[in-house]
């Protein structure tokens, strides 16, 4: 990924960034460390990304976003999320959301003012990432992901 607008040449340690690669093939390959972090792991050096991770890719797929809508029997397309509530020792998670509600793979109608809540392991296990990656020169760049489960709240 060229370099961007959250673009760091060293850490907050001082350390030299460079590019990694965080999770391939659903293997964790790497952890976002500071130098006193990796110590406490047992690594001999951080990773360079004390500052945590900047300029995130999630690779696209071959699977068309139309496509996965025409495929959703009841979904909600989430469009904007808001606030944070995600607890990292157990992954579970909790936010406010708004997008569209889809019923027999057409968008019916806009939705706001709800929650949607899960796991981020069982989240991030069993996303299918779609064809659409956007261009964010600020930070992570991702498609829209159909996520199979989530509990979802509100009217």
């Amino acid at each position: 990924m060229p370099r961007r607008l959250q673009s760091e040449l060293y850490d907050s340690d001082c350390v030299k960034t460079t590019p990694w690669t965080l999770v391939d093939e659903g293997v964790l390959k790497m952890w976002a460390t500071s130098i006193e972090s990796a110590s406490k792991l047992g690594a001999r050096t951080s990773s360079g990304h004390a500052s945590g991770a900047l300029n995130l890719l999630l690779c696209p797929s071959m699977n068309s976003l139309s496509t996965m809508i025409r495929n959703i029997d009841r979904g909600f397309l989430v469009t904007e999320l808001m606030g944070s509530g995600t607890n990292i020792a157990t992954g579970a998670f909790s936010v406010g959301a708004e997008g569209f509600l889809i019923e027999h793979g057409e968008i019916v109608r806009a939705v706001n003012k709800v929650t949607i809540a899960g796991n981020l392991l069982k989240m991030f296990r069993n996303m299918i990432p779609a064809d659409d990656c956007s261009d964010n020169p600020y930070g992570a760049n991702a498609p829209s992901c159909f996520i199979d489960e989530m509990m979802v709240a509100g009217e």
